[in-house]
């Protein structure tokens, strides 16, 4: 962002900020947003785009004039954004594209895109479209509003509960700009915009890629797990056809595995209703733990309906769930703290399938191995009594 700053710019930056949450409109809002960004970044060129069905990305607001060029890496980013939850860069020579993803209801998502006429993007511009974007979901969501008072007398065991979540909050935003800065550079060396790269250098920046969204998930299931704690969450029913959602997974986070990895097919091949995204990291989180303890044995994931609901199995070879391990799942699969130790990923399983009012079984398998089983309704039929 450019260091000097007239008190005319300032005025009109503070002015657009003040009445962001009085636009009449989704449109009016995402516009006011785009040009506070132009003002900020020095650039003409802002957009705020939504992605639609097959991931394809439309154009809501947007501030200034896209030559081909420019809109050409802005449709790629974009939609590269909306489908892998992290932020995008690209380097034109003398221009640099950003996109910025955000979270919307229903399992969507949208982008905040950005080009300035700069070889690249400093990391604190990074990190303000970053927190930027991050504003525009909450706002387009309307989930922005006063906080409520805090009573006057608090017992010291939620004294101490408050504290620990301020100090997650703290961690989470220390980590998330680095890592968005982290993500923009991996990008650019991914599109060789900083230079021709070889095969050993493609196989590793892909491999710096995959942890780097894998960390950036992991923080935002990490967030919603402490929001539902804090009964703030929100489910997102959507119908959509069971077979993509495993196709997404095996594409975009588990592409690396190979053979050693089957996923339903035909099978899969129906709609269901439910929060995608939340059954997205049910089956993201167990997978990855199954395959994490399988060593070199395969790992199976299974699928299903029984009597209208969705029945997902993920079966694997390793050493099984010990006892402190279930107990935890069974605890917080009842909205309990657990008493031991039992791993973030299975936290998130089991948080996520309380919400959609499903339920978790564990079966040893005969011969080594460890079958979980989650059965999740439909929404509807679960719906009042959430």
């Amino acid at each position: 962002m450019a260091a000097r700053r007239s008190y005319v710019e300032l005025e009109q930056f503070l002015d657009l900020e003040r009445h962001w949450a009085e636009a009449t409109d989704q449109a009016e809002l995402c516009h006011r947003i785009c040009a506070t960004a132009a003002l900020l970044l020095d650039t003409p060129t802002v957009a705020i785009r939504i992605a639609g069905e097959g991931g394809r990305t439309q154009v809501t607001a947007q501030e200034g004039v896209w030559n081909p060029r420019l809109q050409a890496a802005a449709d790629t980013l974009a939609e590269r954004a909306a489908s892998s939850g992290t932020a995008q860069l690209k380097s034109l020579g003398e221009e640099t594209v950003g996109a910025f993803p955000f979270r919307l209801d229903g399992g969507r998502r949208g982008i905040l895109v950005a080009a300035v006429p700069r070889p690249i993007l400093e990391g604190t511009e990074v990190a303000f479209l970053r927190f930027l974007a991050s504003v525009a979901g909450a706002l387009i969501r309307g989930e922005v509003a006063e906080r409520a008072e805090p009573s006057e007398q608090r017992p010291p065991e939620q004294e101490s509960i408050d504290a620990v979540r301020r100090y997650l909050a703290m961690a989470v935003h220390d980590l998330r700009n680095p890592l968005n800065v982290l993500a923009g550079y991996a990008g650019l060396l991914a599109d060789e915009s900083l230079g021709p790269l070889n095969e050993d250098q493609k196989r590793a920046v892909a491999a710096i890629d995959r942890q780097v969204t894998a960390l950036a998930q992991a923080i935002e299931h990490l967030i919603d797990v402490e929001r539902i704690a804090r009964g703030e969450c929100r489910v997102e029913p959507a119908r959509f056809e069971v077979r993509t959602l495993f196709d997404d997974l095996a594409q975009r986070c588990f592409a690396h595995v190979g053979e050693r990895l089957t996923w339903p097919q035909q099978e899969a091949a129906f709609d269901f209703f439910t929060d995608r995204r939340r059954l997205q990291a049910i089956i993201q989180n167990l997978v990855d733990n199954a395959l994490r303890h399988s060593g070199e044995n395969p790992v199976a994931v299974e699928c299903t309906r029984a009597r209208g609901r969705l029945v997902v199995r993920v079966v694997d070879r390793g050493p099984g769930l010990d006892a402190a391990t279930r107990a935890a799942l069974a605890a917080w699969g009842e909205g309990r703290q657990a008493a031991g130790p039992g791993g973030l990923g299975l936290c998130i399983v089991a948080t996520n399938v309380r919400l959609l009012g499903g339920h978790i079984e564990v079966r040893d398998r005969r011969g080594g191995g460890t079958e979980v089983e989650v059965i999740i309704p439909p929404w509807p039929e679960h719906a009042a009594q959430v």
